[in-house]
Formats: C-alpha cells, structure tokens, sequence
C-alpha cells in the first residue's frame, strides 16, 4: 500500500525541514511526499525544492497562495497513493507512525485509522487521548464531545477511495474548521475506523491561533459557513432525525465565542444567533464553566457572563 502524505506549507521556514526529515525517515518507505507551496515569500519553497533534489520520493508543486484547504485539494489532486495522510508543515511525525497506520488499515480492512497525538510546547509534550465509542451515531456525536480529537486531518490516515467515491470536495475562503468541513463527512461514510491509543503525531503549540485569543469576525463567520454546510449534509440523509441534538449542541458550541472572546463579544448577536438552542445549553457537552455563561446568556446577563469570563481569564 503506497501512502501520500499531503503537507501544506506556508512561510514556514523555521519548522518545515523538521517535518520534512520526519516524512522520509519513516520507518515505513512506500511512500510519497508531497510539499504544497501556497504562495510563501520567506523561502520555504525553495527549501522544499532542496529536499526534492536528494529524494525521489518527494514532489513539489509552487502555486499562489488560497489558504490550507485550497493547498490540501491540489496535494490531494496530485497523489496516487491508496491512503493519504495530510499534514501540517509545522508540525512533525513520529518515526513509525506510517508503519503502524497502515499496518492497522490492513489488518481491518479500515477506510480511516486514528492516532493519538502530542501537543508539543517549547519543553514539554501533552498526551491527547480519547477511545473513539462504537457505532456510527456515537461516533459522530463525537464531535462535539471531543473536538480536538476528531475535527483534525492530521491524525488520520484515510483511505484514498473515499474522497473518490462520495465526491467529498475541500472547502474554499475558509481559515477556520476547514477539516470539519471535510472529515466529518469522511467518518460518516466511512465502513470501518480504527483507533491506535499511541501517540504518533506532533501537533506544534508555540505556532498556532487560539479561538479564545485570535478570533476575527471573518473567523467566526468561516465557522457558521462550516456549520451550515454540516447541518445541510446532516438533513440530506434518511438518518438525520438522529442527529438533531447534534445540530442542536453545535449551534450553542458557535454561539460561545459572542461571549468568551472579546475581539468579537456581541450580546446582540448571540441573542439572535439560533435562539432555540439555549434550550439544549445544559444538554451540550460543553464544560460547565462555557454552559453557565451560556445561561447566562439566555437571561439577558451578559455583563455577568463578560465579567466572569475575563475574571477567568486574568
């Protein structure tokens, strides 16, 4: 089984070569590496070029730049592999995480194989683990459950045939839950997944955005645009009754951020945001400090909810 790892690289000169040396060190070689150079004016392309010349294995494709999303669909386009890895520049791989992700697809006949995964800081790591349920509506319930295991690309190898088959397409103008868009829709048809409770992949903490800290309006309306494309291809389908609660938790997951970040807080906003979800705050599995303020919310208090929040966050 031939793997393409897919990586996305955007002025990313100081981290790419480390994710680069972890892709072609794997333990496991049948592989190629594709390197999509999205428009990067600090010289990260040309270091990409520099790995294509010592190996084979290795291809580059210089285009403009139109955000990860874009850059993943022209890796993607570009590939012949019978699974796909995508990945971050930024980040790196451990040295046999190909090896046991196919290793894994074989032996269950699995359409996607999940890791477990670090966050990696500047001197520490922190395991991030979760036993994915069995059956399909567990599953995708998951979502809001544990979003920092499901939503991502980058810990999932998924089998090429799947994009091919659903037609499944990669967002466009989307910088935020752009995997969202795709892999959830990649899980829902997918006949068998697979979880590996090892943590094979590295997920780079002192590069990246928090939505607590660095969420824009543009952002925020990225996220509904997400959301109103999952709700639509949830209703499309003769199942959808069961995922209306899904819906539902989603709907009072966007509403939060009016609240917790102060870049954009909105009281107007949130109040006409999907008013019948403040039914399901406290049904959502949200952490009980985002579900209070979300009460809060619902009875007109938001300078209470403003205040505790950024009193938390002091």
């Amino acid at each position: 089984m031939k793997i393409s790892v897919i990586v996305a690289v955007y002025n990313i000169k100081r981290y790419i070569s480390q994710c680069i040396d972890s892709i072609i060190s794997q333990t496991y070689s049948d592989l190629e590496c594709i390197l999509v150079d999205d428009g990067s004016t600090d010289g990260s392309g040309n270091i990409c070029d520099k790995y294509a010349q010592m190996d084979s294995r290795i291809k580059v494709l210089h285009k403009k730049n139109e955000g990860l999303p874009q850059a993943r669909k022209s890796g993607f386009e570009m590939s012949v592999g019978d699974y796909c890895l995508f990945v971050d520049g930024d980040d790196w791989l451990e040295k046999t995480m190909l090896e046991y992700l196919i290793k894994n697809a074989e032996l269950n006949s699995s359409d996607i194989v999940i890791c477990d995964y670090f966050k990696a800081y500047d001197s520490r790591k922190k395991r991030v683990h979760y036993k994915i349920p069995s059956g399909k509506k567990k599953l995708m319930y998951s979502f809001v459950k544990r979003p920092d295991y499901l939503n991502f690309f980058w810990n999932k190898l998924i089998k090429r045939n799947l994009f091919v088959d659903f037609d499944i397409s990669f967002p466009k103008n989307i910088s935020l839950c752009e995997d969202l868009f795709v892999v959830y829709k990649l899980i829902y048809y997918a006949c068998e997944i697979s979880c590996i409770p090892v943590c094979l992949y590295n997920y780079r903490q002192d590069n990246r955005n928090s939505i607590t800290k660095n969420m824009s309006e543009k952002k925020f309306q990225d996220k509904l645009c997400v959301f109103d494309d999952l709700q639509k291809f949830i209703n499309k389908h003769p199942d959808k009754d069961e995922y209306q609660d899904l819906i539902s938790y989603y709907k009072v997951y966007n509403k939060l951020p009016l609240i917790v970040n102060k870049k954009i807080r909105n009281a107007c906003l949130w109040e006409n945001l999907y008013p019948e979800a403040n039914n399901s705050i406290w049904k959502s599995p949200l952490r009980l400090d985002y579900k209070f303020l979300s009460w809060l919310g619902s009875k007109g208090l938001f300078k209470i909810a403003f205040f505790l929040q950024d009193l938390k966050r002091k």
